[in-house]
Formats: C-alpha cells, structure tokens, sequence
C-alpha cells in the first residue's frame, strides 16, 4: 500500500473539525491587556528590545572565582563505559560508535 499522506491529513481534520485560533492576552508596560495579535506582537518586540539593550556589567573577579566543573574525556568515557555494569545511560549519548561497538562484542 502506497501512502496518501494528504488523503490521512484531510482526513484528520475532517474528524477533529474547525481548529480555532486562540491567544491570551498580554499586558502593555502600562499594565493594559492587548488582546489584538499585532498589538501582542509588536509589546514582545518592545519587551525583548528593552531585555537585551541593557548592558551588562561583570567583574572578572566573580568570573575567576567560578567553581570549574570537570570535563570528561573520552578515555574516561570509554574506561566507564567497558568497566561498570550496569552502564551509566547519561553517558551513552557521549560515546563515540566505536566505544559502543567495544562494548557489544565484549
């Protein structure tokens, strides 16, 4: 059977019926509710506008006292991953395909 994508679409908008458009009402910097589309979308302008042209001032003291997280290298990866049992799923993503390749014909 050949697939007639367009035909399932009909379809399932045919059976759920008319999808109303609806959004919520945002509020002005005055603190007035815009209820109109364009209104809301020009508010996000003006808001994101004002969020971002701010600049922002950090003291390299602060930044030379972050706490640095370790970083895993891959030989640790590949040591973890060949070692433990049952394996760490958060470091699966990581592994490269040879890693995984090792560790099923193990």
């Amino acid at each position: 059977m050949t697939g007639n994508m367009r035909g399932i679409y009909n379809g399932i908008k045919k059976a759920l019926g008319p999808i109303q458009s609806k959004t919520a009402p945002l509020k002005s910097s005055t603190g007035d509710i815009i209820t109109d589309s364009s209104k809301q979308m020009e508010r996000w302008v003006e808001h994101y506008f004002e969020l971002y042209s701010q600049e922002n001032i950090v003291s390299h003291s602060v930044l030379e006292n972050i706490e640095c997280l370790p970083i895993m290298d891959e030989q640790l990866i590949q040591n973890q991953l060949l070692r433990n049992s049952p394996r760490p799923l958060a470091v699966w993503p990581l592994a490269k395909p040879q890693v995984w390749m090792e560790y099923h014909l193990t």
